[in-house]
């Protein structure tokens, strides 16, 4: 009880009580375009981004692949037949899928058993058109799903120069989350800066 004392009034502590503060007024607005604007956002581009990500990744490779070797670092190399561009396509989405899967096992669980923060109540007094707060079993921090949606669009930003869609997506993952009550903004924010680093 000492050392809850001691946190609780310690710069961490307080800012655990702001961050969970804001975090409640935040997801407590009931709105219908809100609802449906952050659902999306939460679900489509946090936890179920492969479905967007995988089919858009393809696309953009084969239209952008000489870009996508000059970036690279190998421009010399000419895509002369489908092969080539299947061949470059797997590459892509493999560096994706083991870019996203290895950070999540090795950084992101771990770091959430260490931590060991607890995920927001779900409140049952406002409604969700997606109960995900439901399907969450793990700690809350960091975000893996803000971790995963920073790291996807990231790999955008590196290749191909959209800068904006770090500073849009990114957030409004975070904000979904929150707002679906599956995370704190803390753990948002860092779960975003994350997957900025990786």
């Amino acid at each position: 009880a000492a050392d809850y004392r001691n946190f609780k009034h310690s710069f961490w502590g307080k800012l655990d009580f702001t961050d969970q503060w804001y975090s409640v007024k935040f997801s407590l607005i009931d709105n219908t375009f809100l609802n449906y604007f952050f659902a999306f956002w939460s679900a489509i581009c946090g936890r179920y981004a492969a479905v967007i990500q995988d089919p858009l990744l393809i696309i953009m490779t084969l239209i952008y692949s000489d870009h996508i070797l000059t970036q690279l670092g190998v421009e010399n190399i000419k895509l002369e037949s489908n092969w080539d561009q299947f061949k470059l396509v797997m590459v892509m989405l493999i560096y994706m899928t083991v870019g996203i899967l290895v950070p999540v096992l090795f950084m992101i669980l771990p770091l959430k058993a260490i931590i060991g923060r607890e995920r927001p109540k779900r409140i049952t007094s406002v409604k969700r058109i997606f109960n995900m707060r439901d399907q969450e079993k793990q700690k809350a921090m960091p975000s893996g799903d803000t971790f995963a949606a920073s790291f996807f669009v990231g790999l955008y930003t590196n290749i191909f120069g959209a800068h904006w869609l770090l500073w849009i997506c990114v957030p409004l993952v975070g904000l979904g989350r929150v707002y679906v009550h599956c995370h704190w903004i803390g753990d948002t924010i860092v779960g975003g800066i994350l997957g900025v680093i990786v």
